[in-house]
């Protein structure tokens, strides 16, 4: 079984649907009762749900309950009716007019959990799309066959891929929308992350990283940006030029792997002090989340983030929230206190 690192998006899933219509026997589709009935029992489907399933009509073999197959295709994980269909050019271009990637098989606008099966009716490609979870039961030849095959089938290879030049190689050629940097031992980001032109969500979990390059900032399509580490410089200015960006958190007293020695870098001894006032030209932001910092002050540069909801400054130095939080009136919520807030092994100074 072999792990998909990311979603197989646009092109490339267009390539996977013919792929599978070449060499599947089945496909299957679900409607799993937790997404689609209230507490009521009423059905919510968007319309182009309900004429997907019609079209698809004349290619279906049989119906399934969650009970009929349950433990033998991963599709039946919770309660539901499961539709086995027969591959066919025709289902593929009906699959690939509906959705433009595989994790895009969600309820509502879509049935659940697109995956194929093979000749013998076993799960060929698995998808369990809420939970982002794709899988290739193949054998490695085939798999290595697949992924040379269609640029943006990244294939996750943790024996490979413990090595940040051949992950990044990889990374590189199929390009995902989603990258996390963590085990790596790294003390600072390689500059070819600037070649991951369709990254929009990027998490960084390496305690010894302290800088972030010039590299990272050019990552123009960002929406998403997580970093945890020890303890960080600065937050630069560059910044600013991430202007798709939406959701923001930062960590500081973050360790992915610790010593005999051990200790948490003390509070008061963080360099992390400041938010640079260019954080203010974020205006697509909307969720800003610092926690163990060494920051005391705000900038008042983010009265301009007229679209944040979510505003999370915790466990550093700042007494009470500043007077022109109190204007920043489209806040869903807001929380600036100094108490301790335990995730990523943060400790108390």
């Amino acid at each position: 079984m072999f792990r998909l690192y990311s979603d197989v998006r646009g092109a490339a899933y267009e390539r996977l649907i013919d792929y599978a219509m070449e060499r599947a026997d089945t496909f299957m589709l679900g409607i799993h009762k937790w997404a689609t009935e209230d507490e009521n029992g009423v059905i919510d489907q968007d319309v182009l749900f309900k004429e997907l399933l019609q079209q698809l009509n004349p290619f279906m073999l049989s119906t399934h309950s969650y009970e009929e197959i349950r433990g033998i295709h991963s599709i039946a994980y919770t309660q539901g009716t499961f539709y086995r269909y027969q591959c066919a050019p025709e289902a593929g271009g009906l699959l690939k007019q509906a959705a433009s990637s595989l994790f895009s098989w969600v309820h509502p606008q879509l049935p659940e959990d697109l995956c194929f099966q093979n000749a013998e009716g076993r799960d060929w490609i698995i998808n369990i799309a809420h939970e982002r979870i794709g899988g290739l039961n193949m054998a490695t030849e085939e798999a290595d066959e697949l992924e040379k095959l269609i640029p943006g089938v990244f294939i996750h290879k943790p024996e490979y891929h413990q090595n940040i030049d051949i992950f990044l190689d990889d990374a590189i050629r199929h390009q995902p929308d989603r990258v996390e940097l963590m085990g790596f031992g790294l003390r600072e980001i390689p500059e070819r992350i600037r070649e991951l032109y369709s990254l929009k969500h990027l998490t960084i979990f390496e305690q010894d990283i302290r800088t972030l390059p010039h590299a990272l900032f050019e990552l123009e399509s960002l929406e998403s940006l997580t970093i945890q580490v020890a303890d960080l410089e600065e937050l630069p200015a560059d910044i600013a030029k991430l202007t798709h960006l939406k959701n923001l958190r930062i960590s500081c007293g973050c360790y992915d792997r610790t010593a005999p020695d051990f200790k948490v870098i003390p509070k008061a001894e963080l360099v992390f002090r400041h938010l640079p006032p260019e954080i203010g030209e974020l205006q697509q932001l909307e969720y800003l989340d610092i926690q163990y910092s060494g920051i005391r002050t705000l900038p008042p540069e983010l009265q301009n983030l007229k679209n944040l909801r979510s505003l999370d400054i915790v466990n550093g130095f700042i007494e009470s929230a500043p007077d022109f939080i109190y204007k920043m009136t489209w806040l869903n919520r807001f929380l600036i206190e100094d108490k301790p807030f335990h995730l990523c092994n943060h400790g108390d100074d």
